[in-house]
């Protein structure tokens, strides 16, 4: 037999020579750790196994004369391999591995583990800015919410937070009881007030409402006073979301804030009547701010008719900031509600969150939809389409649908008439499968997303018109619905403005622009009534403490919020001045730096669509200066408009104050923080006065001008500074915008630009809109209304209609219907030409001169008095009847009366005006949430979870104490009879404890290590001599690819969410190798021994060899794979993380399954700001309390005694509190930001290595830290070797989930190919995802893995192949277990053949080294598709001989090939015959050794698809330069099972190739299944590279 191979005997002759140099000093030779492989029949292995053990074979194989220093046996191996592990001397080594049956003798070697350690970091709001800033006082705001009621039942949203102290003393209102709403039980000291009015709505109905539809009582039955409440002041909740959906903490905007919950809407709608009685309380009650998502069905009525603008006068007056919804009626002009200048007007716009869900049709067209659906999701394959139009009703209507012909496919809905959901009840109840829902011209591309009862998905009206199309043109048209949860991303660019969102001009006073600012509106968490469905359908019986609704009530609810925090802040501020701060401090670009879009037409907003822009609540804590206003500026405002002392009293309360001797010029005098001209010519110009107050921290302030004129105007300012001397010091200009003389005009009715002061710390900006004249019909119309209509001063009685459909048709958009109708511009709707029949009472408000009024506010004694009042002034039949007597909101009271009597109370000189009652409603489009769950198709259901199936682990052992993920399931059932292994108990792992049907195996290997590290007591020193995981990577893999479902997974607070294996129902067998300093290939080896003995089915391997690939034979680790892959094991191992070079994936043997590592959509921004305003993207998961807003002095760590921040090299004098750039290398990366913290540094930057590309990675760092990549830290280093004085902060955006950038990407660290020890090969074979994962951790270590964290977890995240590896480990558990007749080669070839290369946004899998397109040598096949891989169509099988084959055709001699084998049989590799390339794997690495050979390929494929007759096409993606023949072209499948064969041929072509490396694919189809392989080929110039 022949002797070992040659650089064998070189390593132990280097090894001996070395020992024998150190011999004189230690006075005898040291011993190593050796493998020895033996032949089956050597002889010395019988007299082991008899009872001899291993001291007995040492005895055979060594001789008397060197058997001092006594060797000593490790390990006896026969399953993995066949031979020992034990103790020797280099010489001892030598004389070994020369004896006859000794196959090999190997050093042991230490293997380290494949991990980019990269823990969790949490994002905190609380850190800085507004909120901080106004908790610094006492919680002494109060928000009063008008609104549907509160449902504080079990909801945490409304429980006092830990801390909160009583409520103000200057609140004197408090909580009513009814037998429905337990005031005692669901009051507190957060909810301080809960109210209800009614009376209005009653009167109209004319009859008690039914208690059985409605509750009479401040309890929420229909859930949005609930959803406003918690969005404005709601404490903080963890773990909140509507399901699973959108989990996280749910907190209001002020969270301190205390609430008062005042319910004025009902079933049909809010009426004025009891909205102005709430208001009235809420005053006297003495609230701080009014929160009010309610406003007027059509346009908005004149002001002194608008009881929601009298309230919010007198309100203002009183100091209460008063905000209110500008309504859901866009995306048409001039439907702007709640527009008076006294109100917070705020439109709605949208956050960086999306629930796509794709229509994929039969001829592979994708089409991109929204839904919240959250039931079952279709199956993978498509159903039957077809179009509502051909079943009885396009509309989709309830009872319209043929059952017959629409039964178990998904049909096609236009979208109109009744609503979304009720269009997808409709098809449910006809039997459909699912539904498309399509918009019409009318609505265009505006998307919205509901839960409908049945999957269901929207689509806009281009979509809509192809799918039609399909349907009408394809005989048998088909589709799918895939629904892919929750997208967080910057793509779409947010905010983007919605297109229901009420816009202006403002109609009745168009010199003040309206809205005033727009905040988050669509897509909106919160708190919602235990009382109704999420849908608000009927048939709807789920219930949920939180839902997801969208409309301009859900973004005035966060103003609300800010206007509190605001108020607590700066408790001197004017509800003006809050205004003020508000709106100029607002941006108007998106996060890709645009100017917002307006979603109704895909262009640019303007301040009619997003008023002066999007809140920034921390700018407008400090906004520099205010425009401030009081009653009497808004007095002269109402004058301006020519309004008569009559209808002013209205609001002033007090005739004396209603004087008009001080008036405007222009209604756009008023000290507004916006202005808007309205020219009647194209010569016209308009000057306006402005005051504002400096409030900024410098006295001493000079503000100079910056103006964006409009298209065709001119704007100057006067003066041209404004220089103040002392804070709260004011100072006028004047602004004067002219048109220039024939302006262009931009759209020919609207131009926008905007003027800003700055003194250099501060941009207080605002918006300028021109109206040009050809506009004025509108505008005018209402104008001339408003002069003409009142210039007499007369007291008139306004009969305004009730907008009622009984279909709670709210303004905008709804979930019960789509908009209703608006009237005509410049109708004057409040005017009636008739008065209704006068014996029918309907309620009307009638406002008294004050002079009149009674002096006491008292309930009872105004009560008395307006009784009196009715009495004595109106006839006894029909007897009116008093509702409400109002005495903060209004002067006045609310009764039931006929039109006549309302007349003739509209006659007498004490009455003001009488106004009929009015319904109004929620602006809300009610859109609950979808989940969709992974468990209800595909692989997971049809393998079962794999609950049959046993997943070994080698690695550093697994950490079970209290972790939920290793603990068994109930239903589990026992552990598969099989599996025959068992837990070792130890001191530190009490096996009975912690072993259960989950975790069904807990073994350690460590004799190798030990001997190579001090022995036990070093070892116990640093770990535990037991399967306890103290490092944490062993049990964040057995998590990853089998651990238990557990909930409300998160590291900290971050990432929070369901965390489960991919093979939940795998049961676990750990096997330690892997200790504090590397894994001993001696320990690998016995752990795939013990493993193969056990009886697991799959081995997760996320370990390999440091440096270049070794030779198979003398790779422990391949070994010992092939022994497991022989029984029938799958075998999955990390590929490295030695990228982005070539060359450098290991485990690279055809039999491992060999895993690189990609990106998923999600990231860590941590972001770098300059002085100078530069801003650079990074990575982080620090978890503690982020840098303040103020920018910090920056410096260069190269500059100050270190440029890798070594610890110990940073001098402190020259960092303290400042910003450190640290270059990469030397120290790891979290040592970096240790070296920082402990020099006194406030924060650091840390370079990514230049190869790494478009790649830096995330660490836990334990000051604020974040990485950059190399390019962007040059950007950095310039500037600071540029500036004196550089500064810089940097700015954590917590989590992002999203399509950009795409994904996966193929991490920069991810080993790559070519195959160095058999480029025929092709590795990787696949990839997964390895980045930012999160699983269990272990107890015994911190996440950052330094000794100074004392941070613990129960999980945590990081990156790199070990990562990606348990993953494809899983996925190889859930195969084995839905094909238990496949072997591993089989499944392995699914898993490639049905990998996919393309991105999220349809390109090439990116390598983020390089940012270009990644190739086969860096991806494999492709991202593994598990639901794919279950039907694959074609398997490329292989075995135990093939594996010999292949070995042969690689060179190996008889005796290598043994060290594998392990059989006894002697192998001839002279009958063998082929190439490497032979070998039956999944896909072709051709090697050519000159341009003019060719190579011919073998492959057979068996069928294994559904199908026992198919018929399979080959097409070919050839790579540049080489002709490629498939023979034959077809292939012709009679029966399962059945295989056939195919040549494959490869031929270089005329030309030269400047590439190393050309790549292309095979993709054989029948059809249904498409079965690819990819194709690399290797040109002559770079055979040197690769025989190295």
């Amino acid at each position: 037999m022949a002797r070992i191979r040659l650089a064998v005997l070189l390593a132990l002759a280097a090894l001996a020579a070395a020992a024998a140099a150190t011999a004189a000093e230690e006075g005898a030779q040291s011993q190593s750790t050796y493998i020895i492989h033996l032949a089956p029949d050597h002889p010395a292995l019988s007299a082991a196994h008899n009872g001899g053990g291993g001291a007995a074979l040492l005895r055979r194989l060594l001789p008397r004369r060197l058997r001092a220093p006594r060797p000593r046996v490790l390990y006896s191996y026969r399953h993995a391999a066949t031979g020992i592990a034990a103790r020797l001397t280099p010489e001892q080594a030598e004389h070994a591995a020369a004896g006859d049956g000794v196959l090999a003798v190997y050093p042991d070697q230490a293997r380290q583990l494949h991990t980019t350690h990269t823990p969790a970091f949490l994002h905190l709001t609380q850190a800085a800015g507004l909120l901080p800033a106004a908790a610094r006082g006492a919680s002494s705001v109060v928000v009063g919410v008008l609104d549907t009621g509160i449902y504080p039942i079990d909801r945490a949203s409304f429980a006092p937070a830990a801390g909160l102290g009583p409520p103000p003393a200057s609140f004197s209102g408090g909580c009513v009881s009814t037998a429905a709403f337990n005031a005692s039980a669901y009051c507190n000291s957060k909810l301080i007030g809960a109210k209800l009015f009614y009376k209005g709505y009653e009167a109209a109905l004319g009859h008690p409402m039914d208690e059985k539809e409605e509750s009479k009582s401040p309890l929420d039955t229909e859930g949005h006073g609930t959803h406003t409440a918690s969005t404005a002041a709601g404490s903080p909740v963890d773990g909140a979301g509507l399901f699973d959906y959108a989990k996280g903490q749910a907190v209001g905007m002020d969270p301190g804030a205390r609430i008062a919950a005042y319910k004025i809407c009902w079933l049909p709608g809010c009426y004025d009547s009891d909205i102005l009685a709430a208001m009235d309380e809420a005053v006297a009650d003495g609230v701080d701010v009014i929160s009010l998502s309610v406003g007027a069905n059509g346009y908005a009525p004149k002001f002194f008719e608008d009881s929601i603008a009298i309230g919010a006068f007198h309100a203002v007056s009183k100091g209460v900031v008063v905000s209110c919804s500008a309504g859901n009626s866009g995306p048409g002009e001039y439907t702007a509600v709640n527009i008076a200048p006294w109100i917070l007007t705020v439109g709605a716009s949208t956050v960086d969150r999306e629930f796509p869900a794709d229509v994929v049709l039969g001829d592979g067209r994708v089409f991109g939809g929204v839904s919240l659906y959250a039931g079952e999701p279709l199956d993978s394959a498509q159903l039957p389409l077809v179009f509502a139009g051909d079943c009885g009703s396009r509309l989709c209507i309830v009872g319209d649908l043929d059952s017959e012909k629409v039964a178990g496919k998904i049909v096609l809905c236009e979208r109109g008439n009744n609503a979304r959901v009720e269009k997808g009840a409709a098809v449910k109840l006809a039997g459909g499968a699912g539904m498309i829902l399509a918009n019409t011209a009318e609505s265009g591309e505006e998307l919205i997303a509901d839960a409908h009862l049945v999957p269901a998905t929207m689509v806009g009206q281009k979509f809509g018109d192809q799918i039609k199309r399909y349907v009408q043109t394809d005989p048998s048209p088909t589709a799918t619905i895939l629904f892919r949860g929750t997208v967080i991303s910057e793509s779409p660019p947010a905010p983007q403005v919605a297109a229901f969102s009420s816009r202006g001009p403002n109609y009745r006073a168009p010199e003040i622009l309206k809205p005033d600012v727009t905040a988050p509106g669509v897509n909106i968490l919160a708190a919602w009534t235990g009382a109704a469905a999420p849908t608000d359908l009927d048939i709807d019986p789920r219930r949920v403490e939180f839902n997801i609704i969208s409309g301009t009530s859900m973004s005035c609810p966060h103003v609300s919020g800010l206007a509190a925090l605001l108020r607590q802040a700066h408790l001197d501020w004017s509800p003006a001045a809050i205004k003020s701060a508000l709106m100029t401090t607002a941006y108007n670009v998106d996060n890709s730096g645009e100017t917002i879009k307006d979603l109704a037409t895909g262009a640019e907003s303007t301040p009619f669509v997003r008023g002066a822009g999007h809140v920034d609540p921390n700018g407008a804590l400090d906004p520099g200066l205010l425009y401030d206003a009081g009653t009497d500026d808004y007095i002269a405002f109402l004058c301006s408009l020519g309004y008569p002392a009559s209808l002013i009293s209205i609001f002033t309360r007090d005739a004396a104050a209603a004087d008009c001797s001080r008036t405007y010029a222009s209604p756009g005098d008023l000290n507004y923080p916006a202005f808007a001209a309205v020219f009647s010519s194209y010569g016209d110009s308009v000057t306006y006065h402005r005051v504002v107050r400096n409030v900024g921290r410098n006295s001493s302030a000079v503000y100079h001008p910056k103006i964006v004129s409009p298209s065709g105007v001119e704007v100057t300012v006067s003066p041209s500074k404004l220089a103040f001397d002392e804070q709260h010091q004011s100072l006028g200009y004047e602004i004067t915008i002219a048109a220039s003389g024939n302006p262009v005009i931009v759209d020919g009715k609207f131009t926008f630009g905007s003027i800003t002061w700055s003194d250099g710390a501060h941009d207080v900006t605002s918006p300028i809109a021109v109206t040009w004249p050809y506009n004025g019909g509108a505008a005018a119309a209402a104008a001339m209304q408003l002069v003409q209509g009142h210039a007499a001063g007369a007291a008139i009685v306004y009969l305004m209609k009730e907008w009622r459909d009984g279909k709670n048709s709210c303004t905008g958009l709804s979930t019960k219907g789509d908009e209703p109708p608006l009237p005509s511009p410049g109708l004057d709707h409040a005017v009636a030409t008739a008065a209704p029949a006068l014996e029918s009472l309907s309620t009307y408000i009638v406002h008294v001169a004050p002079a009149h009024a009674p002096r006491s506010s008292r309930p009872r004694v105004l009560s008395t008095a307006y009784t009196s009042f009715l009495r004595d002034s109106l006839p006894a039949r029909p007897a009116p009847r008093l509702l409400y007597s109002y005495a903060h909101a209004a002067t006045g009271f609310a009764a039931r009366l006929t039109g006549a009597q309302a007349a003739h109370l509209a006659t007498r000189g004490s009455v003001l005006a009488v106004v009929p009652d009015a319904t109004q409603h929620p602006h809300t489009t009610l859109t609950p949430s979808f989940l969709g769950l992974s468990t209800s198709s595909g692989l997971l259901p049809a393998s079962t979870g794999a609950t049959g199936v046993v997943i070994g682990v080698i690695d550093t052992g697994v950490y079970p104490k209290d972790r939920a993920s290793f603990a068994a399931d109930p239903a589990l059932p026992p552990p598969p009879a099989t599996f025959r292994g068992r837990c070792v108990s130890t001191p530190e792992f009490n096996a009975s404890a912690y072993c259960n049907s989950k975790l069904v195996g807990a073994k350690f290997f460590g004799l190798g290590y030990e001997a190579a590290h001090g022995g036990a007591v070093e070892v116990e020193e640093t770990d535990s001599r037991s399967p306890l995981d103290t490092n944490g990577h062993g049990t964040h893999t057995s998590s990853t690819a089998a651990g238990s479902a557990v909930a409300d997974a998160a590291f900290f607070d971050y990432a929070k969410g369901r965390a489960v294996g991919v093979a939940p129902g795998a049961r676990i067998a750990s096997y330690k190798a892997c200790w504090a300093r590397g894994c001993a290939s001696s320990d690998i080896l016995m752990a795939f021994d013990e493993a193969i003995k056990d009886g697991v089915d799959v081995i997760s391997v996320s370990l390999g060899a440091v440096g270049s690939a070794p030779q198979f034979y003398s790779d422990s680790t391949a070994v010992g794979a092939f022994s497991a892959v022989r029984k029938g094991i799958v075998v999955s191992a990390s590929a490295g993380n030695a990228g982005p070079g070539e060359l450098t994936a290991v485990n690279v043997a055809p039999w491992f399954l060999t895993v690189g590592a990609s990106t998923v959509n999600r990231q860590f921004p941590a972001n770098v700001v300059l002085g100078n305003g530069d801003n650079f993207t990074g990575t982080s998961l620090y978890a503690g309390a982020p840098l303040g807003a103020s920018k910090i002095p920056l410096v260069y760590g190269g500059d100050v005694g270190s440029s890798v921040c070594q610890t110990g090299d940073l001098d402190p004098s020259k960092i303290a509190g400042k910003i450190v750039v640290c270059d990469p290398g030397v120290n790891a990366r979290a040592a970096k930001g240790e070296a920082v913290k402990l020099a006194g540094g406030a924060g650091a930057i840390l370079v990514s290595s230049k190869a790494f590309g478009e790649q830096a990675l995330s660490s836990p760092h334990l000051l604020p830290a974040t990485a950059v990549t190399f390019a962007a830290a040059e950007k950095i280093k310039r500037y600071i070797r540029a500036n004196a004085s550089p500064v810089a902060t940097i700015v954590f955006l917590g989590t992002v989930i999203g399509a950009t950038p795409s994904s996966p990407r193929m991490a920069s660290f991810s080993s790559r190919g070519p195959n160095l020890r058999a480029p025929e090969i092709l590795k990787p074979d696949v990839t997964a995802p390895g980045v930012d994962i999160l699983a269990a951790w272990t107890g015994e270590n911190s996440p950052s893995e330094l000794d100074s964290d004392t941070r613990r977890v129960k999980f945590n995240i990081i990156s790199g192949t070990s990562m990606s590896c348990p993953h494809v480990s899983g996925l190889a558990a859930l195969l084995r277990q839905a094909h238990p007749g496949w072997s591993p080669a089989a499944i392995k070839s699914a898993l490639m053949t049905t990998a996919y290369n393309v991105d999220s946004a349809g390109d090439t899998i990116k390598d983020m080294s390089t940012g270009e397109a990644s190739t086969p040598f860096v991806r494999g096949a492709g991202h593994v598709d598990p639901n794919a891989a279950l039907d694959p169509g074609l398997v490329y099988d292989a075995g135990t001989d093939d594996y010999v084959s292949f070995l042969c055709a690689i060179g190996y001699s008889a005796r290598q090939i043994a060290v594998l084998t392990r059989d006894g049989s002697v192998t001839d590799c002279s009958t063998r015959r082929g190439s490497a390339g032979d070998l039956n794997y999944p896909a072709f690495s051709v090697v050519f050794k000159s341009t003019k050979s060719k190579v011919t390929q073998r492959r057979v494929v068996r069928n294994v698809g559904r199908d026992p007759v198919a018929t399979y096409t080959a097409s070919v993606a050839g790579p540049a330069g080489v002709l490629v023949a498939v023979e034959p072209r077809t292939l012709r499948f009679s029966a399962t099972q059945q295989t056939q064969e195919y040549a494959i041929t490869f031929t270089p072509q005329q030309g030269s190739v400047a590439e190393k490396y050309t790549f292309g694919s095979v993709v054989w189809s029948d059809g249904k299944h498409k079965v690819t392989s990819p194709i690399a080929i290797t040109w002559p110039a770079s055979q040197q590279v690769a025989a190295m």
